[in-house]
Order: structure tokens, then sequence, then C-alpha cells
């Protein structure tokens, strides 16, 4: 995967690459690797509330729930009507709660 990032030259800004190699980053549970890709996306295509909801499933999966509650918060303010980051929220508030 960094070698298609290496070679991929952003001539159409609607082709987001960096948020294709973050999911597929995430669904070999690479959260890491997948974070870095998505911070690339929000800096070269812009933000958007499915890459804050992804950053907050890959912080939750590394256990970082204070970041997924942030992300999660993020793509909720950009999106009110996200049911998946809403029931995310939901559940990470709880798991820090019970933790407290």
């Amino acid at each position: 995967m960094p070698r298609v990032w290496d070679n991929y030259f952003m001539l159409d800004g609607s082709k987001d690459i960096a948020f294709e190699i973050g999911r597929f980053y995430y669904g070999v549970q690479r959260y890491s690797d997948a974070l870095a890709y998505y911070e690339i996306s929000t800096e070269t295509v812009g933000q958007h509330h499915v890459t804050f909801h992804n950053m907050g499933l890959c912080h939750y999966y590394l256990r970082n729930k204070d970041n997924a509650l942030f992300y999660f918060e993020l793509s909720l303010e950009m999106n009110k009507s996200c049911e998946k980051a809403l029931m995310w929220l939901d559940k990470v508030s709880k798991e820090i709660a019970s933790v407290d």
C-alpha cells in the first residue's frame, strides 16, 4: 500500500485514494496505519464525517477511547443524522463512565 500512495498523483480532487487506503488498513486491522491515511485524506481532500467516524473506530480498537469519543463527536458535528457515529458515541461514553 505505501507504494500505491508513493506513486499516486493527485490530479483529480474528487478521488480520495488516501481514504481508500485507510479503509484497506482498517479492514486488515492495522488501525495505526489506517489513521495515518485518514489524516492524509483530511489534509488533502478535506474533512468528512465518514472519515472522522472511521478515525473514531480506529482509536476505539487501539483502546484510545477518549480519542475515539472526540472523533465520533466531530463526525456528529458534521452530520447530526449519522446514526453509526451516534451509536458509537453512546457506547464509548458508557464504557468510559463505567471505568470512572
